[in-house]
């Protein structure tokens, strides 16, 4: 595994142009293509409330975000496990979407595609809970102290999970 850090203020004005640059980018969408339920943009209730509507076993769940909101991260994750669904990665996974990404029955990343972990903004019980979830599903050590090793202001960036 590669690990690298950058400060947050590069991953996020990042974001923001491309946000900017492709509106559809910052709009969260839940979009079923044969078995292939595609998740983008903003993690919210919405996405956990859309994805656990359209997902059905044997689905992939393809992820690019740039994470959102914690609990819609967790609500996701337990709705893929539940369903036993495998998660791909084909071009970026940040912050809340590591969840959904690692609780996939099978998980896969695209070459070129990566997932950046960070401590979340919830304080030490969350970041802990986080943890132990990540645990749980079966994301390596290494990742998750990467994670809990880097500031909700930086962003540590995975490659090879």
């Amino acid at each position: 595994m590669i690990f690298w850090t950058v400060p947050v203020s590069l991953a996020m004005w990042a974001g923001i142009f491309w946000c900017i640059a492709v509106l559809v980018g910052c709009v969260p969408t839940v979009v079923r293509e044969g078995a292939t339920v595609r998740v983008s943009g903003y993690l919210d209730q919405h996405t956990a409330d859309d994805l656990a509507a359209m997902l059905a076993p044997g689905d992939v769940v393809v992820l690019a975000s740039n994470g959102g909101l914690v609990l819609a991260g967790v609500e996701m994750a337990e709705t893929i496990r539940y369903v036993g669904a495998d998660t791909r990665v084909d071009d970026h996974c940040m912050s809340a979407c590591v969840m959904p990404y690692a609780a996939g029955a099978h998980r896969s990343v695209d070459p070129g595609a990566h997932i950046g972990v960070h401590r979340t903004t919830g304080g030490a019980d969350v970041d802990i809970a986080v943890a132990g979830l990540l645990r749980s599903y079966g994301t390596p050590d290494p990742v998750v102290a990467a994670m809990l090793a880097t500031s909700n202001m930086s962003m540590t960036w995975v490659r090879g999970w």
